[in-house]
């Protein structure tokens, strides 16, 4: 017994890998712009820490932790000094030192997501893989 289309199944996966990381790259370009637009700035250095990295399958959307916490949120937790003995913060124009900072929640952004799909709808990703797909036979 063997298998029938196994020769056009094999270029299409040949083409589907050959034009995987180029595709992957244009979208994580994007989303590496699209949610740059999207983040709050105070000093621009979290804006900076997105950028997009080079992998095995492709390409993938890196960045600082705080990208995470502007997105998702936090939960209110209380902040210890490690090194030191106490934590330096100004309020009201003093200088303010303490043992311990109760930090409340903070609400997400909720950027990554829509900015992600949005750069996926837009480099036409799934139309391309459609047609290596269909071109590869």
């Amino acid at each position: 017994m063997s298998l029938q289309g196994a020769s056009e199944l094999r270029h299409r996966l040949h083409a589907i890998a050959d034009i995987g990381r180029p595709i992957s790259q244009r979208w994580a370009d994007s989303a590496v712009r699209r949610i740059q637009s999207r983040i709050p700035v105070k000093t621009g250095q979290t804006r900076r820490s997105v950028h997009a990295a080079a992998s095995r399958d492709g390409a993938r959307v890196l960045g600082s932790p705080v990208v995470t916490f502007l997105d998702r949120g936090t939960r209110a937790h209380d902040e210890e000094p490690v090194h030191k003995k106490a934590i330096r913060f100004q309020a009201g124009g003093q200088a303010i030192f303490s043992k311990k900072v109760h930090k409340p929640a903070t609400l997400g952004k909720h950027f990554e997501g829509p900015a992600v799909r949005d750069a996926a709808r837009d480099t036409h990703m799934a139309d391309e893989l459609v047609k290596a797909w269909n071109g590869a036979s």
